[in-house]
């Protein structure tokens, strides 16, 4: 299965040609990174507005319809599986940001086991949500699949607007994401739209190309977006930003990956920028692990604002480079 998180399948290896794509996962990975972190307001608008969606797009480039039990059996094992590893080191990890001079200093430690179990309220793990998102969305769209494309579109959208419409009702008491899972389907589907229909080459040549750049760009920084927390403005307009952007992102790296990976200065670029891309979920996973220790907060502290998430980019990218060869690591990430 060629999946925006499924390593083993890497679009690397898979076509060289492809290169472009493992780029722009790593660039959108390392935007998830230091959207945890204090930025301006300006630029977390603008890594909002686009880079998680930027992932579910890329994942429907290469969505094939599958049957439902295969879609599930590999789902769960490329994509649930490590991150409920990952969710059990951090829970360890965050006890012992709570355990302090011997007692316990958290919240009330059931309620912080049951909830960060079902996975709502204040107790998520940062990033995970939308590994289950990306989960559920492709179930989803394994079940209402249609040759009709406007029909796959009217339902995914449909089911967009009953997330938003249910989380402002019943808030976050839904366990386990499932809420998040309704949002993912539109941009899976744009993405299998753009390929289908070859709207990376049509956009470079459209006469519309720089109106709608320079209209993303202003609903991006202007009209953030904020999939965890189902704020989306303006709806579709937000949705239409998030796919312009993404495609922006994929032809730029595009452009990088023919006309400058042989260049000696930006080998070492692109070659840390398609690992990261390449090993994506596990480098999520390692922040999710490293940033419930709360380093980051402690070097902001010591230093100046802004400078903890470069340096946790830097700790994570060390420790995916020695984890992705260890054989244990392989067989929980599936690559």
């Amino acid at each position: 299965m060629h999946h925006c998180f499924y390593g083993r399948f890497s679009m690397l290896e898979l076509n060289k040609r492809l290169q472009y794509f493992d780029l722009a996962k790593g660039f959108g990975i390392i935007l998830i990174i230091l959207g945890h972190h204090s930025l301006p307001d300006y630029i977390n608008n603008w890594i909002y507005s686009f880079h998680v969606p930027l992932f579910f797009i890329i994942s429907g480039f290469f969505y094939k319809k599958k049957p439902l039990l295969t879609e599930i059996k590999n789902g769960f094992r490329r994509l649930i599986f490590p991150t409920v590893v990952t969710s059990i080191i951090c829970i360890f990890c965050l006890s012992l940001v709570f355990t302090k001079s011997g007692s316990w200093q958290g919240p009330d430690i059931v309620v912080w086991l049951r909830e960060t179990f079902l996975c709502r309220g204040s107790y998520v793990i940062p990033g995970l949500w939308f590994i289950f998102s990306l989960f559920y969305g492709r179930i989803l769209l394994c079940l209402i699949y249609s040759q009709k494309k406007y029909l796959l579109v009217l339902t995914t959208f449909f089911s967009f607007l009953i997330s938003v419409y249910l989380f402002s009702k019943i808030g976050e008491i839904i366990p386990f994401y499932l809420l998040h899972g309704l949002l993912s389907p539109i941009f899976i589907v744009s993405g299998s739209l753009i390929k289908q229909f070859g709207i990376l080459d049509r956009f470079l040549f459209s006469k519309y190309s720089v109106t709608l750049l320079l209209l993303a760009l202003v609903s991006g920084i202007f009209l953030p977006i904020n999939m965890f927390k189902f704020v989306f403005p303006l709806n579709i307009i937000n949705i239409v930003t998030a796919v312009v952007l993404s495609v922006i992102i994929i032809l730029m790296f595009k452009y990088i990956s023919e006309k400058v990976s042989n260049n000696k200065v930006f080998c070492f670029f692109i070659k840390s920028l398609s690992f990261c891309g390449r090993f994506s979920l596990l480098v999520l996973c390692t922040h999710a692990w490293i940033h419930t220790l709360q380093i980051s907060r402690l070097i902001d502290n010591l230093f100046f604002m802004y400078t903890g998430g470069i340096v946790e980019l830097i700790i994570v990218g060390a420790m995916v480079f020695g984890l992705y060869n260890i054989n244990v690591v392989k067989k929980i990430f599936s690559y």
